[in-house]
């Protein structure tokens, strides 16, 4: 049985085609989504926390959400060990995550509005010993994504060898 030279080239565009489609897939905004999990927050608001596949590279992402709308923001890339993050709560009514390695983002999630992702503006001179630990997600091996309330897995902030962040000083656990 003889293939013939033509066949045999439709197969090779054909098969680059389907690959450039894939490549493609996985570039489109947001990236391929693998897992998310919900952390409840308080007034039946929530973290929706999920873990994407990018072209480049993996990476977490929040949004928050209450009855009142939601705000997304890209967390950190997934190089390695930071393959989890804790969720506070502050007394001024926002969200904390801080990621392995020290990575800290926040959200507003004021009573009667929709939630707003802080990005540039920290709250100065803060420490966070007065903020509600609510649990910590954590990418697991086989690549799901699970939430652990406090009274599962205790407080730590992995820092992976950035130095320190200026929160929740007595959780960080410094690089082995």
């Amino acid at each position: 049985m003889t293939i013939s030279t033509s066949r045999l080239r439709k197969w090779f565009v054909l098969l680059t085609c389907i690959s450039s489609l894939a490549g493609c897939l996985e570039a489109l905004p947001g990236g391929r989504l693998v897992d998310e999990v919900i952390v409840p927050l308080p007034n039946d608001a929530k973290l929706l926390v999920s873990y994407r596949v990018r072209v480049s590279m993996p990476s977490f992402e929040a949004s928050a959400i209450n009855a009142y709308g939601s705000a997304h923001q890209k967390l950190w890339e997934d190089w390695g060990p930071a393959n989890r993050g804790n969720v506070y709560m502050t007394p001024d009514d926002r969200v904390v995550v801080i990621g392995s390695g020290g990575f800290v983002f926040m959200f507003e999630m004021h009573d009667g509005e929709a939630p707003k992702a802080i990005e540039e503006v920290w709250p100065p001179k803060e420490d966070g010993r007065d903020w509600n630990y609510l649990g910590t997600f954590i990418l697991s091996d086989d690549g799901d994504l699970v939430f652990a309330p406090p009274n599962v897995m205790r407080e730590h902030i992995d820092l992976l060898g950035a130095d320190s962040t200026p929160y929740r000083l007595a959780a960080q656990v410094p690089q082995n």
